[in-house]
């Protein structure tokens, strides 16, 4: 009674008055799911391992559930360049847990131990090992499928998920509400990870997996909960059809916080932010008061406008002579008001809003909002940290660094890469390579983020060498590290590396952009290359699928006029002209 009123101490006090021989199975277990579900994990398990009674299976289960809510506190680990997704302190102790219930035979016999570990091992990010959890219990039921495939879900492991839901659906037993949910979420991941082809909003191969698991709910009868239907809405807003995540809504006849929140977040994710807006301030359902996460998709919406609001200089309003972006601001601003009144600004929903406040260019109060925060995590500071870098303040967030580490909160990898952007902005190169210490004692220089900001920022300083130094130190690449370096030898004028890491890009099967096109270009410019600088530009569109901007053909009319071409320049900079302004026909 004291654990589930979350009173410990007199919890505490009644279990040690217990004679030692009154200290049954049964109360240990209480104890420990007491601990584990206050938030006390460690002294859970302290607990558990304490136990000097005959066992059954309840204690394993209650120790297994905070080896769980330990997980989801912990950060995944690096390892080599890929953010895999391995709780490594919570799985060791798991695994602890684990054998001790195979010495007893609890992981096959009992179900109940069984579908914790295999849930355990998901949030711990193994799932090799939830696999061999799940098939050592002798009768899985609908709990144990559904704790596997939506461990694969959140483990990103999508097609894996998908298969074992087919292989749950040609079982004897049923689905539940909770089956849907964990497959659904399977493809909102998926949509997260796929292109829209063609230009197009909507992610066409995870919104007919989608379409093909909610017609499955809907045989089933299990489309019109509450629970699948917000699903539903998560999903067909991932895949970007927000015409499906509406009528999903429209046709429940109750609503509560979660669908609405779901909707409200599609329409902020696909850049209908008034929509969303008008849905939170105008639509809201009387049933309904706003969360902590209805807050948060309210503030994406007026962080999508205000990346799309243009500063207006003529009409400026300002905080100490700093131009903000006032309409997105405003209505920002109603937002946290709201969010304060209501109790609901925690530190998932603070560094949203200072990141919109980042976005609408006003630091002030972006600052004001982290103070108000009496508890700072790594995300809050580094939110902060990359606004000031956003909006050209670079020594500023350099500055932050040191009280972030004084608080408390190791930098990350986002910290460093927001900490690198800093660089750029009159920050000296000794800082930059103060801030490459740092990172090699943090052992995050692997990842392929922050190795990429690392060759931007050795590039831009001139240092070529050392950004190849470290290109070549990193295990994956993606076409922003080969593009900075690329531009780093451009800027030299050392064409021959040029062509030939451009080479190396191609031969990984990069598709180049417009900035790639660009440095090869400039490096043609610098060698003086006009028929390779033509041909290349020429073939833009039809070789490399990349469209020829404003800055290609000025690029090109400046390699011209070198060549001592300029009749041919001119007719290039007549084209950069109609560029520029269509309307111009001659």
């Amino acid at each position: 009674m004291y654990s589930k009123c979350g009173d410990l101490p007199d919890a505490r006090e009644v279990f040690d008055r217990l004679p030692r021989r009154n200290r049954d199975v049964a109360v240990w277990t209480a104890l420990i799911m007491g601990y584990a579900d206050n938030g006390l994990e460690d002294r859970a398990l302290e607990e558990f391992f304490r136990m000097d009674c005959p066992l059954n299976p309840r204690p394993f289960v209650a120790a297994l559930k905070a080896c769980s809510s330990l997980a989801e506190k912990e950060e995944a680990i690096q390892d080599g360049g890929k953010a895999m997704a391995i709780k490594s302190r919570s799985l060791e102790r798991g695994r602890e847990i684990h054998a001790r219930a195979c010495r007893l035979g609890f992981d096959s016999s009992d179900v109940f131990v069984g579908n914790t570990l295999v849930d355990m091992y998901a949030k711990c990010g193994s799932m090799a090992d939830a696999r061999r959890a799940f098939e050592k219990i002798m009768a899985p039921d609908t709990i144990s499928w559904n704790a596997l495939v939506l461990g694969y879900a959140t483990n990103h492991e999508e097609a894996v998920a998908f298969e074992v839901f087919s292989r749950f659906l040609s079982t004897r037993l049923q689905p539940d509400h909770l089956s849907f949910v964990a497959v659904l979420k399977a493809c909102s991941s998926l949509a997260t990870k796929e292109v829209a082809a063609h230009n197009r909003l909507v992610k066409v191969f995870a919104l007919e997996k989608g379409m093909a698991v909610h017609a499955e709910a809907g045989r089933r009868g299990l489309d019109t909960s509450l629970f699948v239907a917000s699903s539903l809405v998560d999903m067909y807003s991932k895949c970007g059809s927000m015409v499906d995540a509406q009528r999903i809504y429209n046709k429940l006849e109750s609503c509560n916080v979660v669908l609405w929140t779901a909707l409200m977040l599609g329409y902020a994710e696909n850049g209908e932010e008034d929509l969303a807006l008008k849905l939170f301030i105008e639509l809201r359902p009387r049933s309904c008061r706003p969360n902590a996460l209805s807050f948060l998709a309210a503030s994406k919406a007026c962080t999508g406008l205000a990346v799309k609001e243009e500063i207006q200089h003529q009409q400026v309003e300002t905080i100490k002579r700093r131009p903000v972006k006032i309409n997105s601001l405003e209505k920002g601003m109603a937002v946290h008001s709201e969010a304060i009144r209501c109790g609901c600004c925690d530190l998932f929903l603070t560094s949203n809003l200072v990141d919109m406040y980042a976005k609408c260019a006003s630091m002030e109060d972006a600052q004001r909002a982290f103070d108000g925060m009496e508890r700072r995590n790594a995300v809050l500071w580094t939110v902060l940290l990359a606004g000031y870098v956003e909006n050209g303040e670079g020594e500023k967030a350099c500055e932050l660094f040191a009280p972030m580490q004084r608080d408390g909160c190791h930098p990350n990898s986002a910290s460093f890469v927001a900490a690198l952007g800093a660089c750029r902005d009159g920050v000296s190169i000794e800082t930059g390579r103060a801030f490459h210490a740092d990172i090699c004692r943090s052992g995050v220089e692997c990842e392929t983020q922050v190795g990429s900001k690392l060759v931007d920022l050795y590039s831009k300083s001139g240092m070529v060498s050392k950004a190849r130094e470290v290109f070549d130190s990193l295990p994956e690449r993606n076409l922003v590290t080969w593009t900075s370096l690329l531009a780093g030898y451009s800027r030299e004028g050392r064409t021959r590396e040029v062509f030939h890491l451009f080479g190396g890009m191609l031969d990984e099967g990069l598709q180049v952009d417009r900035v790639t096109m660009l440095c090869l270009l400039t490096a043609c410019s610098h060698a003086g290359l006009v028929e390779r600088g033509r041909e290349l530009l020429k073939s833009m569109s039809s070789r490399y699928g990349v469209s020829p901007g404003v800055e290609h053909c000025e690029c090109m009319a400046d390699l011209l006029e070198r060549a001592n071409e300029p009749e041919a320049a001119r007719e290039m900079r007549k084209m950069v002209a109609r560029k520029e302004n269509p309307t111009i026909i001659n």
